[in-house]
């Protein structure tokens, strides 16, 4: 592919993300693949009501609170302050991700986009070690196979600009599309089915000074997300930083002013959900007119562990 048809796909491929809607295919795909479940991570099965369920019965209603299950195309967001541990939830999912199935986990494979440099793989591996040694005394050859089978399903990419965090979006766009062209299904078997990016906000100030063209880079940034996520069944977990105070959702949830396009909150996230650090004392909220919750946590070098109280 020459440089001017990867551009022009590129920009068709930006400019789905406000056109795309789910097809009949796509829909049976995401129902039928498998569902992911975080038995530790409390946030992510807990008893928090969308306004989806306000029109379900009783009893779908308590299954779906208590089921702990994510499907496909499911998007989540933590948002909080410096130092709260948004980077260390996702160590502890990818750490349940990247495990294989008799271990615990969930044997998935990662695309993990970096933007902020703060993934430490050796912080990852103590986590996954842990997790290993709770459940039975091993030995160090068995430790290092296991982990290093583990660490083989992450696919990181180390962004240092929003350029350089668009061009690896295409790429990951690209690498489905041709998969999709070989087998003429929309069946990705070999690619991962998760996406975490740790920062997505990373290069807010870079392209506020930008000016126009910084804003139609951000723009960019969301759809291709929003297609990626939507078209290919992904599971997407993001986290960004708050700047401003009107970042913060009031009572029923609603963000007064975000840092990122209209799109982002309004189509894209589903759940977000704010970290608080009080004198490392951890706790992350939800906010939702419903049923607001809220879970407070510890880290050690064993990783994030929630309070069962």
């Amino acid at each position: 592919m020459s440089n001017s048809d990867a551009h022009n796909e590129s920009i068709s491929y930006a400019s789905l993300g406000q056109y795309y809607s789910e097809t009949v295919v796509s829909l049976l795909q995401r129902l039928t693949l498998k569902p992911l479940n975080f038995p530790s991570f409390l946030p992510l099965h807990s008893k928090i009501q969308s306004e989806n369920d306000t029109n379900a019965t009783e009893g779908q209603r308590e299954k779906n609170e208590t089921s702990g299950i994510i499907r496909s195309s499911s998007t989540f967001e933590f948002l909080g302050k410096k130092s709260s541990g948004k980077t260390e939830c996702l160590i502890n999912l990818l750490s349940h991700l990247l495990l294989p199935n008799e271990c615990g986990g969930l044997e998935e494979q990662v695309f993990f986009l970096d933007n902020d440099s703060k993934l430490n793989s050796s912080r990852l591996l103590g986590v996954m070690e842990s997790s290993l040694l709770k459940q039975k005394q091993r030995s160090e050859d068995e430790l290092e196979v296991i982990l290093e089978n583990s660490m083989s399903r992450l696919k990181i990419a180390h962004c240092f600009s929003s350029v350089s965090f668009l061009a690896t979006l295409q790429s990951i766009h690209m690498q489905y599309c041709a998969s999709e062209k070989r087998t003429g299904v929309m069946e990705h078997v070999s690619l991962p089915r998760i996406l975490m990016i740790d920062n997505v906000a990373a290069f807010h100030y870079e392209d506020r000074m930008d000016g126009d063209a910084g804003k139609k880079r951000q723009s960019k940034i969301c759809q291709l997300i929003q297609v990626v996520v939507q078209k290919y069944n992904m599971v997407l977990f993001v986290t960004k930083p708050i700047y401003y105070k009107t970042q913060m959702p009031d009572l029923e949830g609603k963000t007064q002013r975000d840092i990122l396009p209209h799109l982002w909150l309004r189509e894209i996230i589903q759940k977000q959900f704010v970290l608080v650090n009080n004198n490392n004392s951890f706790s992350i909220h939800h906010f939702n007119p419903i049923k607001p919750a809220s879970w407070n946590f510890t880290i050690d070098e064993e990783g994030l562990e929630f309070d069962k109280t």
